[in-house]
């Protein structure tokens, strides 16, 4: 590079002129042996010494430097709506959502996701989930007002509980910034996925509830309406309250239990006691009943 300021970034069988990381990751994309290359290129900052070696200054190398920025910083994020994914959406705004889940669709906006979405989920609710790495970067890249609490849910796949969740709050923020108001057959989608979710409540009456409640609301095609059923925090925690007493109240009741098998009330100590304790009971009975006798005798 310093030899040939102008020329490509050549790394490792690579020659990539900066201003063509986006276009060489989406072409390259399904070749993971490439885009690790890349990766270890970017991690070199290979591409910021070319930028601080160019002998003239001219417009471009401002958005050539904005781009080598935004691949380094979310290329080192972890998590889905991050990482390679991410990149490929930012740097190529035009290119089409790459998820496998997706079919023959070809999605260029979230509008046109949420769409998708629902035509594959009217045939029936899919198997898969609606989310995956793809829809999740594509979305965040796509929906500039995206708030980052949509997509940290999604990232501990091994949570199922809270990674549906985030799913559905991710899409049914997207719904929100878009205009597609009603998506009944992907709600009735989040229906089945969100089966567990209920089913992690402790409360019997309280996941009857709920599953009624998703129901209807399904109908009506409005995440933003599913999410708050499934997602909340006083219920979620009214419940956890109320089994950690009822926890509470089933040891009391095993402790009891096991004394009465102990024989408790039969036992040598307890018989003594209960045995004092009844002959007091009944010698203040007697002594109750002769004062009153003797005070009506003297009266009489």
């Amino acid at each position: 590079m310093l030899l040939d300021p102008a020329a490509p970034i050549r790394y490792r069988g690579l020659a990539i002129p900066p201003e063509g990381l986006g276009s060489t990751l989406a072409h390259q994309f399904h070749k993971p042996e490439v885009i690790e290359v890349l990766a270890e290129l970017l991690a070199a900052r290979l591409p910021n010494f070319w930028l601080e070696i160019q002998r003239t200054a001219h417009p471009d190398l401002i958005q050539i430097k904005k781009s080598i920025e935004l691949t380094s910083f979310f290329l080192n994020r972890k998590g889905w709506g991050f990482g390679r994914e991410r990149c490929l959406y930012e740097l190529n705004p035009d290119w089409h959502c790459q998820s496998p889940l997706l079919g023959s669709y070809v999605v260029v906006d979230a509008e046109h996701l949420l769409l998708a979405l629902e035509r594959i989920a009217s045939a029936g609710p899919p198997e898969f989930d609606p989310v995956d790495p793809h829809v999740a970067a594509f979305c965040a890249a796509r929906v500039k007002r995206l708030p980052d609490r949509a997509l940290m849910a999604l990232a501990d796949p091994e949570n199922l509980t809270k990674h549906r969740i985030g799913m559905l709050r991710l899409l049914a923020t997207v719904q929100h910034l878009s205009v597609q108001s009603k998506l009944p057959a992907l709600a009735h989608w989040f229906l089945r996925l969100m089966s567990p979710v209920v089913e992690s409540f402790r409360n019997r009456a309280l996941r009857r509830e709920l599953a009624v409640n998703f129901e209807a609301a399904s109908k009506r095609g409005d995440l933003a309406q599913l999410l708050g059923l499934i997602d909340n925090e006083q219920v979620r925690r009214r419940d956890e309250q109320g089994f950690a007493q009822a926890k509470a109240h089933f040891a009391q009741n095993a402790r009891q239990v096991k004394w009465l098998q102990d024989g408790g009330l039969t036992s040598d100590a307890q018989v003594r006691r209960g045995s004092g304790q009844a002959a007091t009971l009944m010698s203040a009975i007697l002594s109750g009943l002769t004062l009153v006798f003797l005070t009506l005798m003297l009266v009489t």
